[in-house]
This record gives C-alpha cells, structure tokens and sequence, in this order.
C-alpha cells in the first residue's frame, strides 16, 4: 500500500498479485450496483463504493500483471469539497 498527499487530493493505492479482478466486481465499483443474479464477494465492495463516494472521492480499479491495483482519491484535508 502507498499513500500520496499533494495540494488537492490524497491517494491510496493498493495491488496485489492475485488472480485478477472479475468483470462483475469492477461493475459493482464503477456504477455503486449490485445485482441480484450475480453474487461477488460480498457486499465489501458495495459498501466501499458507498463510503468513497460520500466523501466526495473516486475509487478505481485496473489490472497490473499479475494482479489488481486499487486506487481510493480522497480529497486532502486543505481542499473544500465540492457542491453537491
């Protein structure tokens, strides 16, 4: 894991050398939907969507060889968030 702070945002970025992350999973972070028929991991993942997004911040997924990389931009401390 590696965190970066700059001016504006923080960056936490965390990778693994897994097997990869399933197109199903990447769906669940990339729109906040989980559907009924298709069952992942958990609700981890839903619930990490959630809380990411509530503060105002972008969660990201891609693949690096081997594994996944996941990067959560948060906004820092310094920046006002944006109107809602």
């Amino acid at each position: 894991m590696t965190v970066t702070v700059g001016d504006e945002r923080v960056l936490i970025t965390v990778a693994d050398e897994g097997p990869g992350f399933p197109e199903d999973e990447r769906q669940v972070l990339a729109n906040g939907k989980k559907e009924a028929l298709v069952h992942g991991q958990g609700v981890g993942l839903y619930l990490a969507y959630w809380v990411v997004r509530s503060l105002d911040s972008e969660i990201e997924v891609s693949e690096s060889q081997p594994g996944t990389t996941i990067t959560v931009r948060l906004p820092a401390a310094s920046s006002s968030p944006r109107e809602q």
